[in-house]
């Protein structure tokens, strides 16, 4: 396999990673803006007073699980922006900048038999494909740590956003 060609499809195979990795913390935006907003929502209408008052227990647990549910939510929230905000993808240089290094290379060889100056501009096109695809796979592999984490919190908040409503229901139930 040419070398170019596979350092090639690694710098696109990390340019796509990149996409899933954005499209991932645009799923994450979303589910904690729909779990805060449904949390809150809950929180402001439950009467706290009168369901104290006939069921301590049920209005505990409500606050309970809401209150965890809202600290898991901004776990979410914080790790989106720490996925965000911090990170550099490294780039190809541009075509006017290659076509100028290849014909830096050429004037340098000029008439001389020192060599062919398109294995020499091949050699600088990989080195810098190498550079920047290793840099952008760190890059990739520290978003998707921040990622995982808010995943993992929004799924925890689902589960005391599920059970906190159960609760809401029951006290409007009983109450």
């Amino acid at each position: 396999m040419n070398r170019g060609k596979l350092y090639k499809e690694q710098y696109d195979l990390e340019w796509s990673h990149r996409s899933h990795l954005l499209s991932m913390t645009n799923f994450c935006i979303v589910a904690a803006t729909i779990v805060g907003t449904t949390l809150v929502a809950e929180m402001q209408s439950f009467d706290y007073s009168a369901v104290y008052d006939a069921h301590k227990i049920l209005a505990l647990l409500f606050v309970g699980s809401a209150g965890m549910a809202a600290v898991f939510v901004a776990i979410a929230i914080v790790s989106v922006c720490k996925a965000l905000i911090g990170h550099e993808y490294k780039y190809l240089p541009s075509l006017g900048e290659l076509n100028e290094h290849y014909l830096h290379i050429e004037s340098l060889f000029g008439n001389s038999n020192m060599g062919d100056p398109d294995i020499v501009f091949g050699e600088f096109v990989n080195s810098r494909l190498i550079e920047a695809a290793d840099a952008n796979f760190d890059t990739n592999m520290a978003r998707a740590v921040h990622i995982e984490r808010a995943m993992k919190s929004i799924s925890w908040s689902l589960g005391g956003l599920a059970f906190a409503s159960l609760l809401y229901l029951l006290s409007k139930a009983w109450v």
